[in-house]
């Protein structure tokens, strides 16, 4: 294996491993093939080599969860897997789909001085619990292809496994027996103080890697407050919302008929750069069709790396849904090529669509509440938690 010399090559290279994991955490049929276990069979450590290069897990046991996963994870970044110093966090926090994992890619030193990867990924589980899965391995094994490929198989594993899997193994044994359940859903809640989205225009990154314009929703409030972290505000409340994720908000006002937003660290109100009234749906609002998103980037450095998710949204006027995500990854360049991709097991329940808010009860037993929107008069966009989904017609 070719080693890559310079920081930003390494950086683009371990985020296609990083992005593409986050949409397999999901249960599996069998234990991961050619890894070694030791230890304790709760908390287990695998080890598998690959070319040369070993790959280690640092499998914590199933343990009580405590507020978001996200927070749990933003709090204990820097923590140091067994053997290992903490060095630098290489990405942010980033959350897998479909449903609650979360992951952030580290750099690590041995007692050798020897510098590694480290991904740490925390994995929801039954009964308000999570476990945590410390990968660590050279730099190389985070582009070749096999590896990264068990790499998903291991996670998949881990992250299911155990006195407490997580929610998806139920929905198996749901399915499998035909208990699910056909109740009525209730009508889904709008947070207090909820205002209404918002379709923005503004200079960022777009899907694609490149700086432009390009557009989010956002959430307004009655009291002059926004934001774009919609799920945890629809999902636990803008309070909850505000003291976990405050770099989210900013304040709102209208001028001239305009929208002006003034963010967290800004000290001006700004014109934006365009701005619409997101549709709400119409009470018990059924759909017929499905929605997509794609989402990737480029990376450019010694070669590139182009990494990136697609998940859709199918409903039917029955009151079903199916929700589905793939993960796919690409590298080339000094002396490494390849591509990998990966499927998330699709996911189905009921939904309930009113106004600007959206009741899920999965087959599962999860219970969501989210934010629901068309971004366009003829309705063939939709928003789900602020991110778009666009219609096949």
């Amino acid at each position: 294996m070719t080693k890559h010399n310079g920081t930003e090559a390494i950086k683009h290279i371990a985020a296609g491993g990083l992005m593409l994991l986050g949409c397999t955490i999901q249960a599996a049929s069998g234990a991961p093939a050619g890894w070694v276990e030791s230890g304790d069979s709760a908390s287990p450590t695998a080890t598998k080599t690959f070319n040369g290069n070993k790959m280690q897990l640092q499998v914590s046991p199933w343990m009580p969860r405590k507020g978001s996963l996200k927070s749990w994870l933003a709090n204990n970044a820097k923590k140091s897997p067994k053997g290992y110093r903490f060095y630098k966090s290489k990405l942010k926090i980033d959350e897998s789909l479909p449903k609650g994992s979360y992951q952030v890619l580290r750099q690590v030193r041995g007692k050798d001085g020897k510098t590694a990867l480290s991904l740490l990924s925390v994995c929801p589980g039954r009964n308000n619990t999570m476990r945590t899965i410390d990968s660590i391995g050279e730099k190389s094994v985070f582009v070749h292809r096999p590896a990264v490929n068990d790499l998903v198989k291991a996670l998949t594993y881990y992250c299911s496994t155990g006195s407490q899997s997580p929610r998806t193994t139920t929905a198996a044994n749901q399915q499998a027996t035909g208990k699910i359940s056909t109740a009525p859903i209730s009508a889904p809640r709008l947070p207090d103080g909820f205002a209404g989205f918002r379709g923005v225009i503004y200079y960022g990154m777009q899907a694609g890697g490149m700086f432009g314009p390009t557009s989010m929703t956002i959430a307004l409030f009655d009291d002059h407050t926004y934001t774009d972290d919609i799920a945890t505000v629809f999902r636990e409340g803008a309070s909850v919302s505000k003291r976990k994720n405050p770099k989210d908000w900013g304040q709102w006002r209208k001028r001239g008929g305009k929208l002006e937003l003034k963010d967290h660290n800004d000290k001006e109100f700004d014109k934006t750069r365009g701005d619409w009234i997101a549709v709400p749906g119409s009470k018990n609002q059924k759909l017929n069709g499905c929605f997509g998103r794609l989402v990737s980037s480029n990376g450019l450095g010694v070669g590139s790396a182009t990494v990136g998710r697609a998940s859709a949204w199918c409903f039917s006027p029955d009151g079903r849904f199916t929700h589905d995500a793939t993960g796919f990854g690409s590298v080339s360049g000094a002396g490494v090529s390849g591509a990998t991709s990966s499927s998330s097991p699709t996911v189905r329940g009921r939904y309930r669509i009113d106004g600007y808010a959206m009741h899920l009860v999965y087959d599962d037993g999860s219970d969501v509440q989210a934010g629901f929107a068309f971004l366009n008069d003829d309705r063939t966009h939709i928003a789900v938690n602020g991110k778009r989904f666009m219609g096949n017609k």
